[in-house]
């Protein structure tokens, strides 16, 4: 949806008399329930699927991504928490991204991204994973994902504001 929403759906909803204010608004709330349903779609499968594959024996190698991360360590309802947060926040990156290809600010933003993955800037990007996936204390993983979220996705106004219809 993150990648559609803001690149084919945006001249169709600017032609049909549609505010660049109301895409804005309007997008951040079909992201909500998709978020919401596929958190909860991945705590209902953990608990219902997976435990009983493990519990049946037959894949007994299988890799559960909750336990990877972390976030089933502290059980379902806290778990569907940090899903919806992880997830909201790598929405508003993909919708924010795909605002600005095309533009010479998304090559410099896709220069930096790939300068910070091969640089020294490393130590930042382990920084930020660690903040919004890894942390230890689920309250600060929540609001540092949502803060983010909201602030990389506040910033996508920009070049709605700028984008041709």
């Amino acid at each position: 949806m993150a990648i559609f929403i803001p690149t084919a759906h945006f001249t169709k909803l600017m032609n049909l008399g549609g505010r660049r204010k109301e895409f804005f608004k309007s997008a951040i709330f079909s992201y909500i329930p998709a978020i919401v349903i596929a958190a909860a779609v991945s705590i209902i499968t953990r608990l219902t699927i997976d435990k009983a594959i493990v519990l049946s024996g037959k894949l007994s190698d299988t890799v559960d991504l909750l336990d990877v991360l972390g976030f089933a360590s502290h059980g379902s309802l806290s778990a569907f928490f940090q899903i919806s947060a992880v997830l909201f926040l790598f929405c508003c990156i993909l919708h924010t991204m795909m605002l600005i290809q095309g533009k010479w600010y998304g090559w410099i933003v896709d220069i930096f991204i790939i300068v910070m993955i091969f640089s020294p800037l490393n130590a930042a990007l382990v920084w930020f994973f660690n903040m919004v996936i890894f942390h230890n204390i689920i309250l600060v993983q929540i609001i540092s994902c949502l803060l983010f979220g909201s602030v990389i996705y506040a910033l996508s106004f920009i070049p709605i504001q700028n984008k041709p219809i």
